[in-house]
Protein backbone atom coordinates (compact mmCIF):
# COMPACT_ATOMS: atom_id res chain seq x y z
CA UNK A 1 0.00 0.00 0.00
CA UNK A 2 1.37 3.46 -0.86
CA UNK A 3 0.19 6.87 0.14
CA UNK A 4 -2.19 8.77 -2.05
CA UNK A 5 -1.41 12.14 -0.59
CA UNK A 6 1.31 13.66 1.61
CA UNK A 7 1.01 17.04 3.21
CA UNK A 8 3.82 18.62 5.22
CA UNK A 9 2.80 21.39 7.57
CA UNK A 10 5.54 23.89 8.56
CA UNK A 11 4.42 25.88 11.57
CA UNK A 12 6.54 28.75 12.88
CA UNK A 13 8.48 26.75 15.44
CA UNK A 14 12.15 25.91 15.83
CA UNK A 15 14.02 24.85 12.71
CA UNK A 16 14.50 21.30 13.97
CA UNK A 17 10.75 20.86 14.44
CA UNK A 18 10.05 21.21 10.74
CA UNK A 19 13.18 20.68 8.76
CA UNK A 20 13.22 16.86 9.03
CA UNK A 21 9.75 16.33 7.48
CA UNK A 22 10.79 18.56 4.58
CA UNK A 23 14.06 16.73 4.07
CA UNK A 24 12.52 13.20 4.20
CA UNK A 25 12.11 12.92 0.39
CA UNK A 26 15.56 14.36 -0.25
CA UNK A 27 17.21 12.02 2.25
CA UNK A 28 15.71 8.98 0.54
CA UNK A 29 12.80 8.56 2.97
CA UNK A 30 9.36 7.90 1.52
CA UNK A 31 6.40 8.52 3.76
CA UNK A 32 3.72 5.91 3.26
CA UNK A 33 0.95 4.01 5.02
CA UNK A 34 1.63 0.31 4.73
CA UNK A 35 -0.52 -2.75 5.33
CA UNK A 36 -3.59 -4.29 3.75
CA UNK A 37 -5.75 -1.91 1.76
CA UNK A 38 -8.99 -3.71 2.57
CA UNK A 39 -10.67 -5.67 5.32
CA UNK A 40 -13.87 -7.71 5.68
CA UNK A 41 -16.85 -6.52 7.66
CA UNK A 42 -16.30 -7.57 11.27
CA UNK A 43 -12.55 -8.09 10.80
CA UNK A 44 -9.54 -5.92 11.48
CA UNK A 45 -6.03 -5.21 10.22
CA UNK A 46 -3.17 -3.02 11.42
CA UNK A 47 -1.66 -0.18 9.38
CA UNK A 48 1.68 1.52 9.96
CA UNK A 49 2.98 4.87 8.76
CA UNK A 50 6.56 4.50 7.53
CA UNK A 51 8.98 7.44 7.80
CA UNK A 52 6.15 9.61 9.04
CA UNK A 53 6.41 12.45 11.49
CA UNK A 54 6.20 12.10 15.26
CA UNK A 55 2.66 11.29 16.42
CA UNK A 56 0.87 13.70 18.74
CA UNK A 57 1.03 13.10 22.46
CA UNK A 58 -1.36 10.52 23.91
CA UNK A 59 -4.32 10.36 24.22
CA UNK A 60 -4.57 12.16 20.88
CA UNK A 61 -4.54 9.58 18.06
CA UNK A 62 -2.56 10.24 14.89
CA UNK A 63 -5.02 8.07 12.98
CA UNK A 64 -8.45 8.96 11.66
CA UNK A 65 -11.05 7.64 9.23
CA UNK A 66 -13.00 9.78 6.79
CA UNK A 67 -16.13 7.72 7.58
CA UNK A 68 -16.21 5.88 10.93
CA UNK A 69 -19.52 4.26 9.97
CA UNK A 70 -17.58 2.29 7.34
CA UNK A 71 -14.26 1.78 9.14
CA UNK A 72 -12.75 2.92 12.43
CA UNK A 73 -9.08 3.11 13.33
CA UNK A 74 -7.58 3.31 16.82
CA UNK A 75 -4.47 4.96 18.20
CA UNK A 76 -2.39 1.88 17.31
CA UNK A 77 -3.44 1.86 13.66
CA UNK A 78 -5.87 -1.05 13.94
CA UNK A 79 -8.65 -0.70 11.37
CA UNK A 80 -12.01 -2.36 12.05
CA UNK A 81 -14.47 -2.96 9.21
CA UNK A 82 -17.96 -1.77 10.14
CA UNK A 83 -19.91 -1.70 6.86
CA UNK A 84 -19.14 -2.10 3.16
CA UNK A 85 -17.68 0.95 1.47
CA UNK A 86 -14.58 3.05 0.84
CA UNK A 87 -12.85 5.45 3.21
CA UNK A 88 -9.69 7.48 3.45
CA UNK A 89 -7.35 6.61 6.31
CA UNK A 90 -5.29 9.59 7.49
CA UNK A 91 -2.15 9.80 9.64
CA UNK A 92 -1.57 13.24 11.17
CA UNK A 93 1.72 13.97 12.94
CA UNK A 94 2.26 16.37 15.81
CA UNK A 95 3.00 19.23 13.40
CA UNK A 96 -0.17 18.71 11.41
CA UNK A 97 1.48 17.00 8.45
CA UNK A 98 -0.67 14.25 6.95
CA UNK A 99 -0.29 11.04 4.98
CA UNK A 100 -3.43 9.38 3.61
CA UNK A 101 -4.48 6.32 1.70
CA UNK A 102 -7.63 4.76 0.31
CA UNK A 103 -9.11 1.82 2.17
CA UNK A 104 -12.03 -0.54 1.43
CA UNK A 105 -14.36 -2.59 3.62
CA UNK A 106 -15.72 -5.64 1.79
CA UNK A 107 -18.97 -7.55 2.19
CA UNK A 108 -18.87 -11.22 3.11
CA UNK A 109 -20.20 -13.87 0.79
CA UNK A 110 -23.49 -15.39 1.91
CA UNK A 111 -23.03 -18.23 4.38
CA UNK A 112 -23.66 -21.75 3.03
CA UNK A 113 -26.88 -23.46 4.08
CA UNK A 114 -27.72 -27.01 5.10
CA UNK A 115 -30.77 -28.28 3.24
CA UNK A 116 -30.64 -32.07 3.60
CA UNK A 117 -33.68 -33.90 4.92
CA UNK A 118 -33.88 -34.18 8.67
CA UNK A 119 -32.27 -30.85 9.39
CA UNK A 120 -29.65 -30.28 12.06
CA UNK A 121 -28.12 -31.87 13.98
CA UNK A 122 -27.29 -34.81 11.72
CA UNK A 123 -27.93 -37.94 13.80
CA UNK A 124 -26.58 -41.46 13.48
CA UNK A 125 -26.42 -44.60 15.58
CA UNK A 126 -23.25 -46.55 16.30
CA UNK A 127 -22.49 -48.78 13.31
CA UNK A 128 -24.93 -47.01 10.98
CA UNK A 129 -23.91 -46.38 7.38
CA UNK A 130 -23.25 -42.71 6.64
CA UNK A 131 -23.16 -40.42 3.62
CA UNK A 132 -21.03 -37.33 2.89
CA UNK A 133 -22.28 -34.11 4.42
CA UNK A 134 -23.85 -31.58 2.08
CA UNK A 135 -24.17 -27.80 1.94
CA UNK A 136 -25.42 -25.43 -0.71
CA UNK A 137 -24.28 -21.95 -1.68
CA UNK A 138 -26.11 -19.16 -3.48
CA UNK A 139 -22.91 -17.19 -4.19
CA UNK A 140 -20.54 -18.69 -6.81
CA UNK A 141 -17.43 -20.00 -5.13
CA UNK A 142 -15.71 -22.98 -3.53
CA UNK A 143 -16.94 -24.71 -0.39
CA UNK A 144 -14.11 -25.28 2.06
CA UNK A 145 -14.69 -28.00 4.67
CA UNK A 146 -13.00 -28.34 8.04
CA UNK A 147 -12.95 -30.86 10.85
CA UNK A 148 -14.00 -30.06 14.40
CA UNK A 149 -10.43 -29.01 15.25
CA UNK A 150 -10.20 -26.63 12.29
CA UNK A 151 -8.02 -28.83 10.09
CA UNK A 152 -9.15 -29.28 6.46
CA UNK A 153 -11.06 -32.44 5.56
CA UNK A 154 -9.79 -34.97 3.00
CA UNK A 155 -9.91 -32.36 0.21
CA UNK A 156 -11.03 -28.76 0.17
CA UNK A 157 -12.10 -28.37 -3.45
CA UNK A 158 -15.82 -28.32 -4.18
CA UNK A 159 -18.50 -30.59 -2.81
CA UNK A 160 -16.15 -33.59 -3.03
CA UNK A 161 -14.36 -32.14 -0.03
CA UNK A 162 -17.34 -32.80 2.22
CA UNK A 163 -16.43 -35.18 5.05
CA UNK A 164 -18.15 -38.50 5.62
CA UNK A 165 -18.81 -39.04 9.34
CA UNK A 166 -17.79 -42.30 11.01
CA UNK A 167 -19.96 -44.13 13.53
CA UNK A 168 -17.71 -46.33 15.64
CA UNK A 169 -18.17 -46.50 19.40
CA UNK A 170 -15.26 -44.06 19.68
CA UNK A 171 -17.29 -41.53 17.67
CA UNK A 172 -20.19 -41.30 20.11
CA UNK A 173 -21.06 -37.75 21.04
CA UNK A 174 -21.12 -34.58 18.96
CA UNK A 175 -18.62 -33.52 16.29
CA UNK A 176 -18.99 -30.07 14.72
CA UNK A 177 -17.94 -30.00 11.08
CA UNK A 178 -17.48 -26.56 9.52
CA UNK A 179 -17.87 -25.20 6.01
CA UNK A 180 -17.27 -21.75 4.52
CA UNK A 181 -17.66 -20.33 1.05
CA UNK A 182 -14.62 -18.88 -0.68
CA UNK A 183 -16.20 -16.65 -3.38
CA UNK A 184 -14.89 -16.27 -6.90
CA UNK A 185 -15.66 -12.54 -6.69
CA UNK A 186 -12.54 -10.85 -5.32
CA UNK A 187 -14.68 -8.00 -4.01
CA UNK A 188 -16.27 -10.36 -1.52
CA UNK A 189 -14.76 -11.91 1.60
CA UNK A 190 -15.01 -15.51 2.73
CA UNK A 191 -18.41 -16.21 4.24
CA UNK A 192 -19.22 -16.78 7.88
CA UNK A 193 -18.88 -20.39 9.02
CA UNK A 194 -21.75 -22.86 8.82
CA UNK A 195 -21.44 -25.39 11.65
CA UNK A 196 -22.92 -28.84 10.97
CA UNK A 197 -23.17 -30.84 14.21
CA UNK A 198 -23.09 -34.60 13.78
CA UNK A 199 -24.30 -36.64 16.76
CA UNK A 200 -23.53 -40.37 17.05
CA UNK A 201 -25.79 -42.14 19.57
CA UNK A 202 -25.05 -45.37 21.38
CA UNK A 203 -27.44 -48.22 20.62
CA UNK A 204 -29.71 -49.03 23.58
CA UNK A 205 -29.04 -52.08 25.73
CA UNK A 206 -32.28 -54.06 25.77
CA UNK A 207 -33.02 -56.52 28.60
CA UNK A 208 -35.86 -58.97 29.13
CA UNK A 209 -37.32 -60.14 32.43
CA UNK A 210 -40.16 -62.48 33.42
CA UNK A 211 -40.91 -66.13 34.02
CA UNK A 212 -38.90 -68.20 31.58
CA UNK A 213 -39.79 -71.70 32.77
CA UNK A 214 -43.37 -72.95 32.50
CA UNK A 215 -45.31 -76.17 32.26
CA UNK A 216 -47.23 -77.20 29.19
CA UNK A 217 -50.45 -75.26 28.90
CA UNK A 218 -49.16 -72.33 30.96
CA UNK A 219 -48.31 -68.84 29.74
CA UNK A 220 -45.14 -66.79 30.22
CA UNK A 221 -45.15 -63.03 30.66
CA UNK A 222 -42.05 -61.16 29.48
CA UNK A 223 -41.09 -57.50 30.02
CA UNK A 224 -38.64 -55.53 27.89
CA UNK A 225 -36.73 -52.42 28.98
CA UNK A 226 -33.79 -50.27 27.94
CA UNK A 227 -35.18 -48.22 25.04
CA UNK A 228 -35.82 -45.24 27.27
CA UNK A 229 -38.55 -42.63 27.17
CA UNK A 230 -40.38 -42.75 23.87
CA UNK A 231 -38.86 -46.13 23.00
CA UNK A 232 -40.75 -48.94 21.31
CA UNK A 233 -40.44 -52.73 21.40
CA UNK A 234 -41.19 -55.33 18.73
CA UNK A 235 -41.26 -59.01 19.59
CA UNK A 236 -40.58 -61.89 17.20
CA UNK A 237 -40.19 -59.94 14.00
CA UNK A 238 -42.77 -57.31 14.79
CA UNK A 239 -45.68 -59.65 15.46
CA UNK A 240 -46.22 -58.07 18.86
CA UNK A 241 -45.68 -54.40 19.65
CA UNK A 242 -45.67 -53.84 23.38
CA UNK A 243 -43.43 -53.54 26.42
CA UNK A 244 -45.06 -56.48 28.18
CA UNK A 245 -46.16 -59.57 26.27
CA UNK A 246 -47.59 -62.99 27.06
CA UNK A 247 -46.71 -66.15 25.16
CA UNK A 248 -48.01 -69.74 25.47
CA UNK A 249 -45.49 -71.94 23.73
CA UNK A 250 -45.92 -75.72 23.58
CA UNK A 251 -42.20 -76.40 23.21
CA UNK A 252 -39.00 -74.65 24.21
CA UNK A 253 -39.03 -71.37 22.23
CA UNK A 254 -36.70 -68.39 21.82
CA UNK A 255 -38.29 -64.96 21.72
CA UNK A 256 -36.44 -61.94 20.31
CA UNK A 257 -37.31 -58.36 21.19
CA UNK A 258 -36.01 -55.34 19.27
CA UNK A 259 -36.03 -52.07 21.21
CA UNK A 260 -35.86 -48.75 19.35
CA UNK A 261 -35.05 -45.55 21.22
CA UNK A 262 -36.17 -41.99 20.45
CA UNK A 263 -33.24 -41.52 18.03
CA UNK A 264 -34.09 -44.61 15.99
CA UNK A 265 -31.18 -46.62 17.41
CA UNK A 266 -31.85 -50.28 18.12
CA UNK A 267 -30.81 -53.03 20.47
CA UNK A 268 -31.97 -56.65 20.80
CA UNK A 269 -32.34 -59.28 23.46
CA UNK A 270 -33.18 -63.00 23.22
CA UNK A 271 -35.01 -65.02 25.87
CA UNK A 272 -35.54 -68.79 25.93
CA UNK A 273 -38.77 -70.01 27.45
CA UNK A 274 -38.44 -73.59 28.65
CA UNK A 275 -41.60 -75.68 28.58
CA UNK A 276 -41.61 -78.62 30.99
CA UNK A 277 -43.97 -81.49 30.24
CA UNK A 278 -46.90 -81.84 32.59
CA UNK A 279 -46.57 -84.74 35.07
CA UNK A 280 -48.52 -87.88 34.23
CA UNK A 281 -51.89 -88.20 35.93
CA UNK A 282 -51.87 -90.69 38.89
CA UNK A 283 -53.39 -94.16 38.21
CA UNK A 284 -55.20 -96.66 40.52
CA UNK A 285 -54.72 -100.45 40.33
CA UNK A 286 -58.10 -101.90 41.34
CA UNK A 287 -56.69 -105.47 41.61
CA UNK A 288 -54.85 -104.41 44.72
CA UNK A 289 -57.90 -102.93 46.37
CA UNK A 290 -58.95 -104.66 49.58
CA UNK A 291 -62.66 -105.05 49.84
CA UNK A 292 -64.68 -104.95 53.03
CA UNK A 293 -68.29 -105.72 53.87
Amino acid sequence: MTQTQVQVCIPMKSKLSWIFPILFPFLGFSQSIQGDNSVCIGSSTVLTCVSCGTPPSSPVSPWSSSNPSVATIDINGEVNGISAGNVTIIYTDNLGGTVSTSFSVLNKALKPTYTAAGGLPVQYCVGEQTTPLTASNSTPGTLLWFNDDGTPTNTIFGSSGAPTPTTSIADTGTINYKVVLDPYNTNLCTSDTLIIPVVVHNNPTITTSGNTTICQGESATLNASGAGIGGTYYWNGGLVHNTTVTFTPVINTEYIVVGTDQYGCQGTDTTLITVNPSPAAPTTNLSNVTQYC
